[in-house]
């Protein structure tokens, strides 16, 4: 399945890798749901035409005895504008224009990088962050992101005392912090390899 085109990833998807899990007899006590899940970057909301049971789906996994992981890059943004934020509130470019991440695979559309050193990124990645928890009720989180780190000659966040791998770890006190005071137990791992 690790050649599958993510733009194949749909309900009926995800149920088969489900019942091929049950199928095998592993005593899986996770099921993590990794990537393409989302409809667009940044919302943190399932795809609605591609899973329309998703919450449906999760509790059905739960009520089979298994815990929930979900996969989410907190930083990307495909769609500023429906989060109450503008290219402004984006990594910037050293001309002030936003910096660009390429396309999602999924919706074509260009997506960008949260600057969350300013103080109206980190509102909405808490309340962002907090109502994932509580839609979707995770146990564990598969925290994605320093991979798509620019360097500082590409791109630099309004506030330089975050600038390079920092902002990474304010990203983690915004999103972590936001996520703990839904769920104190929620254990997150940066690529399911370290725990946070």
């Amino acid at each position: 399945r690790d050649q599958m085109p993510p733009d194949r990833f749909d309900e009926p998807m995800l149920l088969s890798i489900y019942e091929g899990m049950k199928r095998s007899r592993m005593n899986v006590k996770m099921f993590v749901i990794d990537g393409y899940w989302e409809g667009n970057y940044g919302d943190l909301l399932h795809s609605t035409e591609r899973f329309p049971h998703f919450k449906e789906t999760l509790a059905r996994i739960r009520s089979e005895g298994h815990l929930i992981g979900l996969w989410a890059a907190f930083m990307r943004c495909s769609n500023p504008e429906a989060l109450g934020l503008t290219t402004a509130n984006m990594l910037r470019l050293e001309d002030g224009q936003p910096f660009m991440i390429g396309k999602d695979v999924i919706t074509d559309k260009p997506f960008y990088i949260m600057d969350c050193t300013q103080a109206e990124v980190q509102q909405v990645l808490r309340k962002l962050a907090r109502e994932f928890i509580r839609r979707y009720q995770p146990e564990f989180i598969k925290f994605d992101f320093g991979y798509e780190l620019p360097s500082l000659a590409a791109a630099a966040p309004k506030d330089m005392n975050w600038a390079g791998e920092r902002i990474l770890l304010k990203a983690m006190e915004v999103v972590v912090g936001a996520m703990r005071e839904e769920n104190p137990d929620i254990v997150v791992m940066y690529y399911s390899l370290s725990p946070l």
